[in-house]
């Protein structure tokens, strides 16, 4: 699966924003809200005003993202096929 930007900011929202989450009822947050559930990645919790939080895995997702490093220019020889 390739997450879309919609999937990752819907995720680092549960993460670590307590805030209603904007265009709450828009179909297409709806429908990313329930893959990301589907996933185990976010469950439903009244203790926020999101209405999410993220599950353990979830957040060794967000860990994940958070360590991944910046990418680098690199110059190459063409003629090496890399």
């Amino acid at each position: 699966m390739k997450f879309t930007p919609l999937h990752i900011s819907l995720m680092i929202h549960c993460y670590a924003i307590a805030e209603p989450i904007p265009n709450r009822g828009a179909p297409a947050v709806e429908e990313y809200l329930r893959q990301l559930t589907n996933f185990g990645l976010i469950k439903e919790d009244d203790k926020y005003a999101s209405g999410f939080t993220a599950t353990e895995r979830g957040v060794a997702w967000m860990n994940m993202l958070r360590s991944t490093p910046l990418p680098e220019l690199r110059y190459v020889d063409p003629r090496a096929g890399k």
